[in-house]
């Protein structure tokens, strides 16, 4: 592995950036849940979630604000 490494270290920038993205597409599809990890049941929550998404009745946050919104409860309830 050694060996591949200091080859590739020696390759022009251009070849790198290559490697580089080739090597973060497939650990990328590697985390992409396959249809036999999850139930029927578990998929159709998952659809579901998507759907609520997409429509714009449902959204994401970001983790500091998970973290805001967790810490005010916490603090809410200790009062």
């Amino acid at each position: 592995m050694r060996k591949i490494i200091e080859d590739v270290l020696k390759f022009p920038l251009e070849e790198k950036r290559d490697l580089y993205y080739a090597l973060q597409q497939d650990l990328n599809e590697d985390t992409i849940l396959r249809e036999d990890e999850l139930t029927p049941e578990q998929w159709q929550e998952v659809n579901k979630r998507n759907n609520d998404v997409e429509s714009g009745k449902a959204q994401f946050i970001s983790k500091e604000q998970l973290v805001d919104y967790l810490n005010e409860r916490r603090n809410a309830n200790t009062n």
